[in-house]
């Protein structure tokens, strides 16, 4: 999977297998609730050890194109490596790690994820 933000090139692996089952079970809830706010409210209400952990997880298999053709891993020791991911470029990150690695889990609710698509220039 490969995402464009901000003229930045990043891809990402699917998520290993267990971390998509944890993962599943803290979305499985608000996935099926509704859209996309109930996806961001479900992040605002979540214990913070729980988000902590999806994010963390979808950073461990991101990386940043440099140069031509080498990547770097964005994060490290549950730490970003890169000082100019903001916010926003970190929920469009994790969004689109997640739309991969659980978009057949999640089908409906997944593909309305905005600025998840994989491939989408930001």
């Amino acid at each position: 999977m490969e995402i464009t933000i901000k003229g930045e090139t990043y891809k990402a692996t699917k998520l290993p297998l267990i971390k998509q089952f944890h993962i599943s079970r803290k979305l499985a809830p608000v996935i099926w609730a509704g859209g996309v706010w109930d996806i961001v409210n479900a992040f605002s209400n979540m214990p913070e050890a729980d988000a902590e952990y999806i994010i963390n997880a979808c950073i461990e298999v991101t990386q940043r194109k440099q140069g031509e053709i080498a990547y770097v891993s964005i994060g490290a020791f549950k730490a970003l490596q890169f000082d100019d991911i903001e916010l926003l470029d970190l929920y469009q990150l994790s969004a689109a790690v997640i739309k991969e690695s659980l978009g057949n889990f999640f089908p409906a609710m997944l593909s309305q994820i905005k600025g998840a698509a994989v491939g989408a220039s930001n």
